[in-house]
């Protein structure tokens, strides 16, 4: 049986884009509304044209307004910039950070650096002083740069990046370049007759050298995201050009069984028997079964075939290996284990561009255009000879109309403005979150609104939103942009102390500043989020706008300090006034006004000082502060007229009486003094707005030191010391091996000095070098003998009691520069805060409370930290020191960073810690 075909009823997603419900609504609103007002409701009545005509503009509305996201954000196909815009920001982007971790710094030196084939990232835990927070580096480069000898060059870029990552409270050791340990191979292989040597070979030198010097895998982004989601693939730090799996970051090789050599030989399909197997490190057999390696070396097979000498036998006839075809099949073997990628993430959600223009979205067609010809409402539809009644109810109509239809306009305006409203990035002079058109489509609209359109224009946007609403609105969708990241940001302080400030600012002008502000918060959102743990770079200029921590960065956002580098504070001020630092004497003085009446002022002296400009009184730093507080405030200044000329007087709250600043014989003079004085101290109280965030790590004592182990008898007397004075952990690795070799009488030698003629117990290693000797000399052979004896016995029996040797030994420093820097300064995971206490918000309580719940709330938390608030003077002389150490570190003067880090600690101890 044939089914009967249907044509399906359209669906619609929503009732603006169906006719008849809308009609059916606009009836029912009518019937409600008019009561027995209205009772035709039949298609000839004009109330119902007019409402079929609303209707259907209606659909189109609801048409333009289901455009896809990309339609309406990126009309005209302008690329608009959604990212610091709108705050659409790729998974790319806002998911990685600075790095953080020993293996983040991995990470980023390998995809980097293309000249590193693997490096390591150690934490230094066992510091000589107990210091946390420095990071040894080592690095292996590939083979061809240390052929070409680039060591140098490439060490330099590897720095730069380092430092350009560096996390704060954090600092990194002297870069260690690997040397490598080349093993070769000497023995015996069988092979069964269905293999190639070359193949069974190439697979045994691959399988060895992966297990010593394993090749790290990189992956491309979008296999890696079939399995995994942006969160996991995009944590830790940007991996610009590859991506590496966390299990590929191995730790070094320090030691290798020769079993386990054994076992890869004979695991390797075709081989069926391995005999008398030697291998070299550097040309010296390896008797031992663990093979070491040096924590500043390499292990790397050698696979040249020649220097292997390795023998192969297929059915107990030697078999000789084709080198050339052995080369060639390792290369294969190596290449189709190895995924390479230099292809940089690029996200498939990336919006380009929309299909139309603005224009074509904002065009609104006017239903006059629609409407029946009996109404006049199109271009010259009614005659010239119509009377006037006749035209006056035409334009009547149109004004009518109007009010309709330029709520439709209106909304297709916001429509197409819809990127503009949901935007932290904004003209303050063009504010606004209702947006406006005129329906222009409307024939004759001029009759209307009149020929000159603008007045109208400006009277439609100021009745549809005032200062108060646009204010609102803008806070709350920067608000609800932040809100999308975990974000806040709260101005009712920032605009309370700015009211302060500009005491002749309006209340809107002040919400503007603060609106500013959380805009720039929001703007710098991708900064703020990545670099929350990053540090500076000492190794650049410290007044780049760029060059701050991530911290440092936040903290001047969320409290609206203007100054984001790191120069002088004292200069801003000692630059932008001239400061006699003469006394000059103050007098009280009678000032004879106009109108017979007089006021006591304080007056100078000399009264040529405040003719050319306004002169203030600041002999301390209290009164420099009462000016700072007081001195940007119209309220406190005066002008007078006095019998000669006219007199400017500043009135100082603190003060009995008003000072004498400035005299002219104009009034303009002394007015535009005023304006001048104002603008200058708000400028001097914004400039000074600044503060040093200062990382103890740095100020610790870089010189390197010789360190030195000493082995302690019950009795705490010296028995043993290491034979050279050398870096910690070389001692530390000493003596944590000590007993292998302190047991054994053969590693003991009594050795006569040629000087003194007496004797030295003198203890070796497996390798006959010289590890440790006695404190003590002897003056016979024998009496060290039974010192040697005592000290084997006494060593055996910390071994059998399970007593580590660091029990009774410690490693000390030896003539060291350290022993100049204090043991009680905290060197550790701990940041000060250095700021001005004269700046008028610098002096309000509540706004040191904001300060240090900021910093309390972004500082990471295993940091500690301190704030102080300096006077004139102190800081003058903290600044001067401080701009030098920034220097002598961005130079790498050793000497002088040693001298004045310790000047800086000194300070800095001086200092009392404001109240947290």
């Amino acid at each position: 049986m044939i089914q009967p075909k249907f044509i399906q009823k359209e669906k619609y997603d929503s009732t603006s884009l169906n006719y008849d419900d809308l009609l059916e609504e606009g009836i029912k609103l009518i019937e409600k509304y008019s009561g027995n007002q209205w009772s035709d409701y039949n298609y000839h009545d004009p109330g119902i044209t007019f409402l079929e005509q609303i209707c259907y503009a209606i659909t189109d509305l609801g048409f333009k307004t289901n455009f896809s996201l990309e339609d309406i954000l990126l009309a005209d196909k302008d690329r608009f910039d959604l990212e610091n815009s709108n705050l659409l920001i790729p998974p790319e982007k806002i998911f990685p950070t600075s790095p953080l971790t020993a293996l983040d710094f991995r990470k980023v030196i390998i995809n980097e650096v293309q000249s590193v084939k693997n490096a390591w990232v150690i934490p230094v835990k066992n510091d000589i002083i107990g210091l946390l927070g420095t990071f040894n580096v080592l690095i292996q480069f590939k083979d061809e740069i240390i052929e070409t000898r680039k060591v140098k060059d490439e060490v330099a870029i590897i720095e730069a990046v380092l430092m350009n990552n560096r996390a704060i409270a954090t600092d990194f050791n002297e870069i260690v370049v690997l040397k490598k340990d080349s093993i070769t191979l000497s023995g015996t292989i069988h092979i069964n007759s269905f293999v190639l040597g070359e193949s069974v070979l190439a697979e045994i030198y691959y399988q060895i050298e992966s297990k010593l010097n394993k090749e790290l895998t990189f992956y491309e982004y979008e296999d890696i995201l079939e399995s995994n989601n942006f969160e996991d693939v995009f944590s830790g730090p940007e991996q610009k050009k590859s991506f590496i799996k966390e299990k590929e970051f191995q730790r070094k090789t320090n030691e290798i069984y020769q079993y386990e050599i054994k076992e890869i030989i004979r695991s390797i399909d075709g081989v069926i028997g391995l005999d008398d197997l030697v291998i070299y490190k550097n040309g010296i057999r390896m008797y031992e079964d663990t093979i070491q390696f040096d924590e500043d070396c390499y292990p790397s097979l050698n696979k040249e075939f020649k220097e292997n000498k390795l023998s192969f036998y297929r059915n107990d006839t030697s078999y000789p290996i084709d080198i050339i075809i052995l080369s060639q099949l390792y290369d294969s073997i190596a290449l189709n284990s190895k995924s390479s990628y230099s292809k940089k993430f690029a996200s498939k959600k990336t919006i380009n561009s929309g299909r139309f223009s603005k224009k074509e979205i904002e065009y609104y067609h006017s239903i006059q255009n629609e409407l029946p010809s009996i109404y006049g409402l199109k271009e010259n539809e009614i005659a010239s000879k119509e009377p006037l009644l006749r035209k006056s109810q035409v334009n009547q109509l149109k004004a009518f109309l109007l009010l309709i239809e330029q709520i439709m306009a209106n909304y297709l305006s916001q429509l197409v403005h819809v990127r503009n409203l949901f935007s932290v990035d904004f003209k303050p002079e063009d504010l606004k979150t209702y947006f406006t058109q005129i329906p222009k489509d409307i024939a004759q609209i001029e009759r209307v609104i009149g020929k000159n359109v603008n007045p109208f224009l400006e009277q439609l946007n100021k009745i549809s939103e005032s200062e108060k609403t646009v204010i609102t609105r803008k806070n709350n969708i920067v608000d609800h942009l932040l809100s999308r990241f975990g974000e806040t940001f709260d101005t009712s302080l920032i605009t309370k102390l700015n009211s302060e400030l500009y005491d002749d600012l309006t209340e809107y002008q002040l919400d503007l500043i603060a609106l500013i502000s959380k805009s720039n918060y929001s703007k710098s959102i991708i900064n703020i989020g990545r670099n929350r743990i990053k540090g500076f770079n000492y190794k650049l200029a410290s007044n780049l706008e760029t060059n701050i921590s991530g911290l440092k960065e936040r903290l001047c956002l969320i409290l609206d300090i203007k100054n984001h580098t790191t120069k002088s504070i004292i200069e801003t001020i000692l630059e932008g006034a001239e400061i006699n630092r003469k006394e000059i004497s103050y007098v009280q003085e009678v000032l004879k006004l106009s109108k017979k009446e007089s006021i006591k002022v304080l007056a100078p002296e000399d009264r040529s000082t405040i003719t050319e400009s306004p002169n203030f009184q600041c002999d301390s730093h209290a009164s420099l502060k009462e000016l700072f507080l007081h001195a940007h405030k119209k309220k406190n200044y005066q002008i007078v007229k006095t019998k000669s000329n006219f007199a400017v007087l500043f009135n100082n709250p603190k003060q009995e009486k008003q000072s004498l600043i400035f005299e002219s014989e104009d009034l303009n003079t002394c007015q535009e003094a005023v304006l001048k004085t104002l603008n200058r101290f708000r400028g001097f109280n914004l400039d000074c707005e600044s503060f040093f965030l200062i990382e103890n790590i740095l100020l610790r004592s870089i010189v390197a030191s010789n360190y030195q182990l000493i082995v302690f008898s019950k009795e705490n007397d010296a028995i043993l010391e290491s034979y050279y004075q050398t870096e910690f952990n070389q001692l530390r690795d000493l003596r944590d091996d000590l007993y292998s070799s302190v047991i054994k009488q053969q590693n003991f030698s009594i050795e006569k000095e040629a000087k003194n003629k007496k004797y030295t117990i003198v203890l070796y290693d497996l390798f006959s070098t010289p590890i440790m000797k006695s404190q003590k000399q002897f003056s016979s052979k024998l009496i060290a003998e039974k010192e040697m004896e005592r000290i084997i016995e006494y060593f055996k029996s910390k071994k059998s009691a399970k007593i580590a040797i660091d029990a009774f030994s410690e490693i000390g420093i030896v003539n060291s520069n350290k022993s100049k820097f204090p043991d009680d300064f905290k060197y550790s995971n701990h940041i000060n805060f250095i700021f001005p206490d004269w700046p008028v918000r610098f002096q309000n309580n509540d706004f040191k409370s904001l300060i240090n719940k900021s910093i309390q709330r972004f500082i990471p938390a295993h940091l500690s930290y301190h704030i102080f608030y300096l006077d004139f003077k102190n800081l003058d002389v903290f600044e001067s020191v401080y701009l030098k150490w920034l220097h002598s570190r961005k130079i790498g003067n050793i000497e002088k960073i040693e001298l004045e880090s310790l000047q800086l600690i000194q300070l800095i101890m001086s200092y009392k810690p404001y109240a947290q």
